[in-house]
């Protein structure tokens, strides 16, 4: 049925009883109230985001401020000797400014040298989890798992060190003084190979510097290489030829060569360079050697003959001391078939008879090895001039028959 009637309010004919103009009209109404009220929350929401942006910078810059404030403190006590209270300062700068790695490295290093090696280590992970490839946090980490005797992780976490990233103008500095770090830690740990590949890389490409090439010479003499030590400390003395170190050093390396004509040049040398120590001693063991060895070039034969007998009579005395302090024959049957052996051997060594005899000679001096390696495996290695004639025996050795 159609609609009948107008509107009272615009003479709009009805439709249903309402009016369509009217309720356009209201619903555009309804529509502007709601955007001016979107419009209003938003611009309120913004004001409030922007201010708390501005509160939370605010509050940042704060923390910032009181953290460095607390890492110049502990700073400060370090340098006063005070760990303990470094420490307090530290974790306090990390508290405040929890993501600044230089305050987490600064606690972690405080806790290190104050022994505190698990907090340490468990500070320095969670900085490595955060940047693998940190050099001065894989050192730090080297150092903890060297400190307790770790060798895989020390050994690890040196090298992840060494390949990592480092900066400042001395990188390669640093890395040199990081592997003759580590090749210091192998050897206390008796990894003499592992320590040889490291002085191999460290060698290949090493400045022209005296002191440098003396303390890698020194690295390669402790590895047990006295050929390559020697050649360094050659390099040192080139541009010093009176340097004490690299003298005694060069001595050294010749005397485990067992070229001692030449080791007692060096140690002469490193003697009148005013080098003391261990170097007159060594001086002295060489003198010995070389005025005891009855092989040694350029002796009459009656002269080789007196010094293989001189040695044997040394060698037999101390034997039949050492079979004395190890309770005897029973005790010892090792050292009681030597003395029998030197018993029957010792008419035969005439001075002027063995020199003519190289059979005799080489038996005698083969004889006297035996007698001082038995005692050395009973009572010890043995000094002075006995010791003298067991470096000499191990010198011919291998070539004697």
């Amino acid at each position: 049925m159609p609609d009948s009637g107008f509107c009272a309010h615009c003479g709009t004919p009805l439709s249903l009883g309402i009016c369509p103009r009217c309720r356009e009209r209201d619903s555009s109404r309804l529509i502007h109230r709601d955007i001016l009220l979107l419009a209003a929350i938003s611009a309120i929401a913004v004001a409030v985001f922007l201010l708390t942006r501005a509160m939370a910078a605010k509050e940042r810059q704060l923390n910032q401020h009181l953290a460095a404030t607390w890492f110049a403190e502990g700073e400060r006590q370090l340098g006063l000797g005070d760990t303990r209270k470094a420490i307090e300062a530290f974790r306090k700068a990390t508290s405040s400014d929890y993501e600044n790695r230089d305050y987490i490295l600064a606690l972690a290093q405080a806790l290190a040298t104050a022994g505190r090696t698990d907090e340490a280590r468990y500070a320095l992970v969670r900085l490595r989890d955060a940047a693998p490839e940190n050099a001065e946090v894989n050192l730090d980490l080297a150092r903890l798992a060297a400190r307790r005797a770790e060798v895989a992780d020390a050994s690890r976490y040196y090298h992840n060190a060494l390949y990592g990233l480092w900066t400042g103008s001395e990188v390669d500095r640093q890395q040199r003084q990081v592997r003759m770090e580590l090749i210091r830690f192998l050897l206390d740990h008796q990894q003499r190979s592992a320590a040889l590949s490291e002085l191999l890389v460290l060698e290949s490409d090493l400045p022209d510097e005296a002191d440098l090439q003396t303390q890698i010479a020194q690295l390669f003499l402790n590895a047990d290489d006295p050929n390559h030590a020697l050649r360094h400390f050659r390099h040192a003395l080139r541009a010093d030829k009176h340097d004490g170190a690299a003298l005694s050093g060069a001595g050294e390396a010749s005397f485990r060569l067992g070229d001692y004509a030449q080791a007692r040049r060096y140690l002469e040398s490193a003697a009148e360079a005013g080098e003391k120590d261990g170097t007159q001693q060594s001086l002295v063991l060489t003198e010995m050697i070389l005025n005891t060895d009855p092989l040694s070039p350029h002796l009459t034969r009656e002269e080789r003959g007196r010094r293989l007998r001189i040695g044997f009579d040394q060698a037999l005395a101390t034997l039949e001391a050492c079979l004395s302090r190890s309770g005897g024959p029973v005790a010892a049957p090792d050292l009681e078939a030597l003395h029998s052996t030197a018993i029957a051997t010792r008419p035969q060594l005439k001075p002027h008879a063995i020199g003519r005899d190289s059979e005799a000679l080489e038996s005698g001096i083969d004889l006297v090895t035996r007698m001082e390696e038995g005692v050395a495996s009973r009572c010890g290695e043995p000094e002075g001039l006995d010791r003298a004639l067991l470096l000499i025996g191990r010198k011919y050795k291998e070539v004697l028959p």
